[in-house]
Parts: structure tokens; C-alpha cells; sequence
């Protein structure tokens, strides 16, 4: 008999038939053991995948009078390391003797065998000098007179190897057919030990920033609300949520990839900025950090400023912040409401961070409602437009009406202010539907008086920025027009100064499509940003409306301000509309100034649509209305 060489699975699956009281049993073994490898993760019905190996080397080991039985398992830099050992009584362990060993310390052959899944025994380790002087030389030493490998394999692909150590001869040949059927079982195992190792490490570590778990986080968050409690603790803490405002957007229009990037920088600043490790990322774009009170403000407004500053994209982020009080007893409430905090400064175009109050739990009941209601209000009616003149200031004949949504509440009767609904609907990307909605019966209604031979006067519509995520947006608003049978003359459109921010909807390509379509574009809240004089450089607008603000804080800077805004808009063709005009002051003071159009409650206040029809028909027997031909 050859002293060394391959151990091949189908010549040793042939040594079977010299055990016939064995044979079928370990036949169905193998067959059973290598149908179980296909299969990714094999669950283990008892006990950890550790102390399942342990158990299945004793018992070979004592079954088959071995002196050593082990698993050595391949890293990733090349070496070898003994993850697993039994020894016989009163043998010398080897366990610490082999970590680390390069691949290259054991016999060529061996991993020549490896490589065609077939294992390798030697029976005489003296006679294996003819082969390898040096490593014959070793395993002398450490007394091992014989040895089997065999290779272990995941799906095929090796992860080291099971060794046995100076089996007797009287068993030797069925202890290469065990040692197959073995190295296949315990491959298995290993591969759900390496399962379990994951998910244990995502219960400590989140896989794609390194940050702290969600579990551990709201482990250490428990433990503090505890201190707080018991009054132990004198540091008055904040939990602080982060969201990145339209990530799903930037998504869309980078890849997912820069997604994750994006991910993990937001990660690394928040460890860098909040200066611990108590932070977390809960999901997708949702961060919580854990912060000293009078630190808290000062870290969202950094990490703000961070992430504005992002290279080639900026980056808003929002934040909501809830005080630890003794009250809170479960972790849960606080991320809750630091949560809620967060969500209510999305809705708020003018923070990006909100501290948390009582009165946004109701406000969240009533965002519950109005997302959960929004299509059954549309569909009844609940939702319609309001109309609120606009007057030619060099006539004083009304000329124009916008039409703004009010939400008619069906219990109360009660009107709902567009302040009270739409920054809601808007945060859940759910405004474009208001938006088409109102413009549907804007033209209903306009379609009405056409076909009476009743006067008509121009109507703006408000478009929110998210209105321009939707596909085929034009389309649907060319047939809504035109299926209503209403001149495309008659309809402008009013988009908010904060569009020009957003550089993935390319406001410059929708613009130059409506005003191909035929309508005008109105630039809406002018002032109110950062962005008024780039977007009148960059953008063609026909006319834009002076935001409120303006009027209502009236200094000699002020007119200075308007004088400007007025000539400017003049000498670049744009025309020029006050919005919020409340007062006879302010406006003999606009049409002093040469603003040609003012809105305002000096005029009227928004109108229901049988009201505005009424005033149509007044101011048209008073000669009042400054029609489109004229």
C-alpha cells in the first residue's frame, strides 16, 4: 500500500463495501451530507455552532482512538491558523504551535489535492521524506507518526482544512471514509458559525458606516434615561435626529452607490462633530446621536454646515432634537419624538431643526389624517381652489386671480389654510396631487364661463417643487388644459423662489417647455431666499411676485430694497407683483413705485369659487375687470 498520497472521495467512497455492517449507513451519510451543501446557511437545531464543532471532533476523535484531531482555517493574508482542536488524553496539544503558519509550511501536495476537493493522507510520516525531507522532519518531531487531511469547502471554495493525527491502522481505512463525510458536516457548520458571527457583529456595528447599532445605541440611550431617573446623572442630555433632505432623489439621479458614500460620510462627520460613539444610523438615510444639552444646537448647526459643504452636491440636512427629561422611561418615546421634532422642520421652509414640543404630537395626528384622507378629499371635493384677485395698479381694474387650495374639513366645516396642510403633504411628496387637483377645477370652472359668454380673467397656478419629480409632468397638465378646452393663455404658473436650489429637477429645461406650451412662469416669494438674483440671471421668468415679508417689516431699507427689486425687474423685461399687500399705505406706496400688479387682502381675501364668480360679475358691471384682450 502506498505510504502517502490523494485521498479521492470516489475511490474512498468504494472502501465502504469492505465494512459491510456500515456500508449502506454511510453511503445515505454521504449522500444525505453533500445534499445538505447546497444549501447557503444550514440552521443548527441545538446549541452554538462552536460547541457543536467541539462535539463533533471529540467524537470522531474518541470513536476512531486519534491522538489529535483539528480544523486549521485559511485568512485572508495567506495564513493558516488552528481554529479547533481535541486532543487524547496526555497528548500535547498543537493548537497555539500552528497559528499563523503560512500556507507554504505545509506539503505542496497537499493543497494540489485541496484545489481538485480531494484530501491527502500520509501513513508513514518517515517514509514521507522521499517526498519532503523537511516537513517529514517536523511532524516526526511533534510525535505524529501518521496524518489525513481533507479539504473544507464552502459551495466550493476553500476555507482551510480538518486534520487527524496517528489514527490506528485497524481503523485507518474507515477513518478515511469518516473523515470525508466529517469535513462536509463541518463545513456546514462552519458556514452557519460564520452566519451567526454577521449577525451578532450587526447587533454591535452597523455594516455600512462602522457606527454603533441601533440596538446598542438604544441600549446606551436606556442606560442614561436611568441615570436621569434615579437622579444620578446632573448632565442634562438631548437626543438629536438627523435625515438628509430628497435623498431618494439623490439617489435617483446619482446612483446607489454614491448613496452609500454619501451614507458614510454623514456617519464619519456626526463621530466627528458629537466627538463619542453614541450614534447610530436606525435606516436608510435616519441618524440619532446622543448629545450634551448645551452642545446640541452647536453640533446640528456644524454638521449642517459639513454637509452643505459636500463636495460637488450640497447637502440639507434636517434635525429635531428632544431633552432627556426623568419621565422617560423607554428609550422609544424620546427617539419618537426627537423623530417628530425632525419631520416637523422637513415641513418648516424656514429651520432646519426644530425642538420638540407638546403640540407636535397633535400636528402629527393631523399629518396622519390629511395623508390618509388626501385622496378621499380630492375625490369629494373637500379639496378646492379659493381664488384671490390680482389688480393692475396703473387701471385698478382686477386682471388676474391665483387660485389656492383650501381644504374644507367634512366633520367641522372648518377651512383649512394652506399654511395648515400643504408643508405637510409636501413633506410626504405627496403635493403635486393638490396641485393638479386645483388646476383641474380651476379649468372646470374657467371652461364654465366660456361657454356662458362670461367674463374670464387669467388664472396662476401654484406648482411645488416636488410636483417636478413626476414623469410626463407637462403632458398632464397640457390635457388637463386642454381636455378642459381653456386657452393655454389664460393659465400661468407660479413656481416658489426655493426651486432655483434644487439643481436635480433642471428648472431652466421645464421653464422653456412651458413657455413653449404657451403660458407664462411667475416667480413666487421673491426675497425670500438666497437665490433671487442668480435665478433672474439664470432663469427667464415673465413675472415676479415680491415676497410678503418685505411689506410687513417696512424700513427705509425696505423701499430702498423694493426700488431696486422694481427697476431691476423693469430693465430686464421681468414684470413685477407685490403679494401681501394688507394696507391703502402700502398700497399708494407700490403703485408709487411703479409695481405694476398687487395682491392682497387691501383688495380681497381668497374667495370661494361661487363668491369669485359673483365679483366677477359685479366688478364687470362696474366696468372693473381688466380683461385678457384688453
Amino acid at each position: 500500500m502506498k505510504e502517502y498520497g490523494e485521498l479521492r472521495l470516489e475511490a474512498e467512497r468504494q472502501n465502504l463495501a469492505y465494512r459491510p455492517n456500515l456500508a449502506e449507513e454511510m453511503r445515505n451519510l454521504l449522500e444525505g451530507i453533500e445534499a445538505l451543501g447546497q444549501f447557503p446557511v444550514f440552521r443548527l437545531e441545538h446549541g452554538d455552532p462552536d460547541a457543536e464543532i467541539r462535539r463533533i471532533l471529540q467524537r470522531i476523535g474518541e470513536d476512531l482512538e486519534a491522538d489529535r484531531i483539528y480544523i486549521s482555517e485559511a485568512a485572508v493574508d495567506g495564513k493558516v491558523t488552528r481554529t479547533y482542536e481535541w486532543c487524547r488524553e496526555g497528548v500535547q496539544p498543537h493548537e497555539k504551535l500552528w497559528h499563523g503558519v503560512p500556507e507554504g509550511a505545509y506539503g505542496p501536495e497537499w493543497f494540489s489535492a485541496f484545489r481538485r476537493g480531494n484530501g491527502y493522507i500520509i501513513r508513514d510520516t518517515k517514509a514521507y521524506a522521499e517526498r519532503d525531507a523537511a516537513l517529514s522532519k517536523d511532524l516526526c518531531a511533534e510525535g505524529i507518526r501518521s496524518k489525513m487531511v481533507f479539504p473544507l469547502q464552502i459551495q466550493g471554495r476553500y476555507i482551510g482544512f480538518l486534520g487527524f493525527d496517528n489514527p490506528p491502522e485497524k481503523v485507518m481505512g474507515l477513518a478515511a471514509a469518516v473523515f470525508i463525510v466529517a469535513a462536509k458536516l463541518l463545513s456546514i457548520v462552519l458556514l452557519e458559525r460564520n452566519y451567526l458571527s454577521r449577525l451578532e457583529a450587526a447587533k454591535r456595528v452597523d455594516p455600512l458606516t462602522g457606527l454603533r447599532s441601533f440596538s446598542s445605541f438604544t441600549a446606551a440611550l436606556d442606560r442614561r434615561a436611568e441615570t436621569i431617573v434615579s437622579g444620578e446623572e446632573k448632565t442634562a442630555w438631548d437626543v438629536v435626529y438627523f435625515n438628509i433632505a430628497d435623498f431618494k432623489i439623490f439617489n435617483m439621479q446619482h446612483s446607489l452607490g454614491e448613496g452609500d458614500d454619501l451614507l458614510r460620510d454623514m456617519a464619519q462627520a456626526m463621530r466627528e462633530i458629537v466627538g463619542s460613539e453614541d450614534v447610530t444610523r436606525y435606516m436608510g438615510d435616519h441618524f440619532y446621536a446622543l448629545v450634551e444639552h448645551d452642545r446640541a444646537v452647536s453640533v446640528v448647526k456644524a454638521l449642517h454646515q459639513r454637509m452643505k459643504d459636500w463636495p460637488g452636491y450640497q447637502i440639507d440636512v434636517h434635525a429635531g432634537i428632544y431633552t432627556l427629561t426623568a419621565e422617560d422611561r423607554r428609550p422609544g418615546v424620546a427617539i419618537d419624538r426627537a423623530k417628530i421634532a425632525g419631520d416637523m422642520a422637513r415641513s418648516d421652509f424656514t429651520h432646519y431643526y426644530r425642538y420638540y414640543d407638546a403640540e407636535m404630537e397633535t400636528r402629527l395626528t393631523q399629518n396622519d389624517y390629511l395623508t390618509t384622507h388626501l385622496d378621499d378629499a380630492i375625490a369629494q371635493g373637500w379639496v378646492q381652489p379659493y381664488y384671490q384677485p390680482i389688480v393692475q395698479t396703473q387701471t385698478g381694474k382686477i386682471s388676474h386671480f391665483e387660485a389656492l387650495a383650501r381644504w374644507i374639513d367634512p366633520d367641522g366645516g372648518m377651512v383649512l389654510n394652506p399654511a395648515d396642510f400643504l408643508p405637510m403633504l409636501e413633506a410626504n411628496h405627496l403635493l403635486y396631487k393638490v396641485d393638479t387637483a386645483i388646476l383641474r377645477q380651476a379649468c372646470q370652472s374657467m371652461a364654465g364661463q366660456l361657454a356662458a359668454g362670461a367674463p374670464c380673467l387669467p388664472v396662476s397656478i401654484n406648482l411645488s417643487t416636488l410636483d417636478f419629480e413626476q414623469e410626463n409632468l407637462h403632458t398632464l397638465i397640457n390635457d388637463i388644459i386642454d381636455q378642459a378646452g381653456v386657452p393655454r393663455q389664460l393659465i400661468s404658473f407660479e413656481l416658489r423662489e426655493s426651486a432655483m436650489g434644487r439643481e436635480h429637477i433642471e428648472l431652466g429645461q421645464h421653464i422653456r417647455q412651458f413657455h413653449d406650451d404657451g403660458y407664462q412662469v411667475w416667480l413666487d416669494n421673491f426675497g425670500s431666499g438666497y437665490n433671487s438674483l442668480q435665478g433672474l440671471h439664470n432663469y427667464d421668468f415673465d413675472q415676479l411676485k415680491i415676497d410678503m415679508l418685505f411689506l410687513r417689516h417696512h424700513t427705509d431699507k425696505t423701499e430702498e430694497i423694493i426700488d431696486n427689486i422694481i427697476d431691476m425687474a423693469q430693465k430686464m423685461g421681468i414684470g413685477t407683483m407685490a403679494e401681501g399687500v394688507d394696507t391703502q399705505e402700502q398700497y399708494d406706496y407700490l403703485c408709487d413705485r411703479g409695481c405694476r400688479y398687487i395682491q392682497g387682502y387691501y383688495i380681497s381675501k381668497p374667495l370661494p369659487g361661487d363668491l369669485t364668480l359673483s365679483l366677477i360679475q359685479e366688478m364687470a358691471a362696474q366696468e372693473g375687470l381688466l380683461l385678457p384682450e384688453q
